[in-house]
């Protein structure tokens, strides 16, 4: 991905005092920043599905149970059984962890409380988001959202500070069905863009697509 810089000459900078010098700089930085985010991009589905426990260690798991669970939350699942999608591909110095809080019933059956805990009466559900810094985990993306599809996360083939710039999801969150949603044919969906900022991932566009880009 090319990025803009409208950097000063090293000329110009001679004539200048450090003050100005600084301030060009910080310039560039958020210029670059912008550009990566308006640039065309690719997505793809990246990473492979598979519980908790096979990619986090227990006091990650234990962590985001706090973080995402009401203390008085009455759910006795084992999260250690949530669905998560390691993400990460060439250029990403840490992996981002795509959670579904949901757990799949045993033959016997299960009540929806046990299987979906973080989903609402209205259909939406919460997804979330962590990436690994030193051993920590830090929460990057937490959404009530309605899924339009299967739901599986598509990165972008750049990287921004070392984790995916962005990545899409069919459907749309809260904020957006409060705010009030465009209509749509019979043959289409919507499609979510998430973009991070530096410190999480925000909505940064939100766009109808065929039904066919939510069956991957």
């Amino acid at each position: 991905m090319k990025l803009i810089r409208l950097c000063m000459s090293k000329s110009i900078v001679k004539q200048v005092n450090l003050f100005l010098v600084i301030l060009g700089l910080q310039s560039c930085q958020v210029i670059d920043v912008v550009t990566a985010q308006s640039q065309p991009m690719k997505f793809r589905i990246v990473g492979e599905e598979k519980y908790a426990a096979e990619f986090l260690p227990d006091e990650a798991i234990s962590q985001i149970k706090r973080e995402i669970f009401d203390p008085n939350s009455e759910w006795i699942g084992d999260p250690r059984r949530f669905s998560v999608r390691k993400i990460q591909q060439m250029g990403q110095t840490q992996p981002l962890y795509y959670i579904t809080p949901m757990i799949e019933c045993p033959e016997t059956g299960c009540n929806m409380f046990y299987h979906l805990p973080l989903c609402g009466a209205t259909g939406g559900c919460t997804y979330v988001g962590y990436i690994e810094e030193k051993g920590k985990y830090r929460q990057v993306f937490n959404k009530l959202f309605w899924l339009q599809g299967k739901g599986t996360p598509r990165v972008s083939e750049p990287n921004f500070e070392g984790v995916p710039a962005c990545f899409e999801i069919p459907g749309y969150d809260f904020e957006s069905r409060e705010k009030g949603l465009p209509e749509l044919s019979e043959q289409e969906i919507l499609m979510s863009r998430y973009c991070y900022d530096g410190t999480e991932y925000t909505l940064n566009k939100l766009y109808r697509v065929p039904i066919e880009k939510g069956l991957d």
